[in-house]
């Protein structure tokens, strides 16, 4: 993931996410949940959905921890709209609304696996 700046790569099996320059550089390792599945990047805030805890570490733009949010079962990527971020959660088939803060907001059944959201 690039948040403007420079890359970014979630650690599956090390429970964290480095921090790259553009030349590649390492620039730090930041402590997420279990299973970093996807990063996402907005002009506020760097996510990571961690698949095995089924939570959502958020992190500010100066790449301080500012929590870890239950969602649904094995949540494997992100969209925003508006005031809200969805989650997919590929094993339950649902899809979680959280505020930008954290705050759960609802989760919603789809039917079916869901792989992806946009």
């Amino acid at each position: 993931m690039f948040d403007g700046e420079n890359i970014w790569s979630g650690n599956r099996f090390n429970h964290n996410a480095t921090r790259l320059s553009p030349d590649g550089e390492p620039l730090g390792t930041y402590s997420v949940s279990n299973l970093p599945r996807t990063l996402a990047f907005n002009v506020e805030n760097i996510r990571a959905a961690n698949a095995r805890s089924d939570s959502v570490t958020k992190f500010s733009t100066e790449r301080n921890p500012e929590g870890n949010f239950s969602v649904g079962d094995v949540p494997i990527a992100f969209t925003e709209e508006g005031n809200n971020i969805w989650v997919a959660n590929w094993r339950e088939h649902t899809v979680s609304k959280l505020s930008k803060t954290g705050e759960n907001l609802g989760r919603f059944d789809t039917g079916r696996l869901t792989y992806g959201i946009s």
